[in-house]
């Protein structure tokens, strides 16, 4: 009973997420493209040296229906080296996917419907 409403919880967050806060982008696997919708968010890494420490933001794109994600029909995991293009104010922002320990990508939430996609900015054109 209670896995239940919380997947159904769950379920209507991301909805309600993507209506409202979603962004058309394209993915780009070689020279396939696909349009999607997807939330942008980010995710603070820090990396520890022996004698460093580093801080950096990477720019992250919600796809909230893993299934969504289809390169020439069939479905895809994210991989190093996909691209995610985000038309904004008439310039096309270009990010790379790229792994934060070890993971290009996460689950978005506990059950497994959607990827947290891990991006670095690469060009603005």
């Amino acid at each position: 009973m209670t896995a239940d409403l919380l997947a159904k919880g769950t379920t209507y967050l991301r909805r309600t997420l993507q209506k409202h806060a979603a962004q058309t982008v394209v993915f780009q696997r070689g020279t396939a493209k696909v349009q999607l919708r997807a939330t942008p968010g980010s995710t603070l890494v820090e990396m520890l040296g022996e004698d460093v420490s580093v801080t950096r933001r990477t720019k992250d794109w919600i796809v909230h229906d893993r299934n969504k994600l289809r390169v020439n029909g069939a479905a895809v995991e994210p991989q190093e080296g996909d691209k995610i293009i985000w038309r904004y104010n008439q310039q096309d922002y270009t990010y790379i996917v790229t792994p934060v320990s070890g993971n290009a990508y996460e689950s978005a939430d506990g059950f497994e419907q959607g990827w947290r996609i891990h991006t670095q900015l690469d060009s603005i054109a």
